[in-house]
């Protein structure tokens, strides 16, 4: 039987889980699981490469090894074993995410656009302030961590390169397109559609939000808090294919074809719906039992 709730309070980050549950892992072994995987990152992120998709990976490496992070490096199913604990987590948290499979899915190309992976981060966060309620101890690291994020993000990560553009043209062919605006206090992106070109001279556009936020706000575009999640082709030029990132010295995973930017229809989140999906992620697709990453 469980002794709390929810995932416990412990006096700093490096005493995590230190609770026991019936049919989970000994508190040592559930460190060494989530340091172990920490540390293990050893990917090449190439000198003077500034694509988005190579700054996220920058980005989300220097987060993994943050002081606050061994909590947010694994799924929760790779760290606890208790079922009763595992079926609470899952009715409760809908879209499990960590940054151990952010790192995983940016070395294998599964991410089309930075934005696409700022937005699982972020998931992170949000699952912990929904299971663990406001005031939990782990709610306030992962407040600390979003903040660093979100600060590093906008430092390297430059519009119109976060939604897989090459440049971006001030034009009327914008109104009308589908887009997601970030809201800081809510640290949520919020749904709408661009309505009116403003100032062509500031770049300044009106997007008019959908309910039930509702309200116009004028914002100068390109913006990396401003994300067009319908088809632009033939409005703006999408970034060149990536790279990727060196395979780790392990060798454990092995380097797959990268591919261009697409235009439309990044995500399911923000895919209209009836379209299909770009690409199915189904080199990372969850375990229900174990909860560790199938290949």
């Amino acid at each position: 039987m469980l002794r709390c709730a929810k995932v416990p309070d412990y006096e700093n980050s490096a005493k995590l889980f230190t609770f026991t549950a019936e049919g989970s892992k000994p508190a040592k072994k559930r460190r060494a699981l989530a340091m172990d995987g920490m540390l293990a990152d050893d990917f090449a992120i190439r000198e003077g490469d500034t694509h988005p998709m190579t700054l996220c990976a920058k980005i989300v490496l220097e987060l993994r090894k943050h002081e606050l992070a061994p909590d947010f490096n694994h799924a929760v199913a790779r760290v606890f074993t208790d079922k009763a604990f595992l079926a609470r987590y899952r009715e409760i948290v809908t879209r499990p995410m960590d940054l151990g499979t952010v790192m995983g899915k940016l070395h294998d190309g599964l991410y089309q656009t930075a934005h696409e992976c700022r937005v699982e981060v972020q998931q992170i966060w949000k699952n912990c302030r929904i299971f663990n309620g406001a005031e939990h101890n782990l709610v306030k690291n992962a407040d600390a961590l979003s903040v660093v994020f979100e600060s590093r993000f906008r430092e390297l990560v430059s519009a119109p390169g976060h939604n897989g553009m090459s440049e971006w043209k001030q034009d009327k062919l914008w109104v009308g397109h589908k887009v997601q605006v970030y809201d800081a206090q809510q640290k949520v992106f919020l749904p709408g559609e661009i309505s009116e070109l403003a100032d062509e001279g500031k770049g300044a556009y009106k997007i008019t939000l959908d309910p039930p936020a509702g309200g116009v706000r004028e914002v100068q575009l390109p913006d990396v808090d401003v994300f067009v999640c319908d088809d632009w082709s033939g409005v703006a030029e999408p970034l060149g294919a990536w790279s990727g990132l060196e395979s780790d010295k392990s060798g454990s995973r092995g380097k797959r074809e990268r591919h261009a930017p697409v235009s439309a229809y990044q995500t399911d989140e923000f895919r209209p719906a009836g379209t299909p999906r770009v690409r199915k992620d189904s080199h990372h697709e969850e375990d229900e039992e174990s909860g560790q990453l199938s290949e």
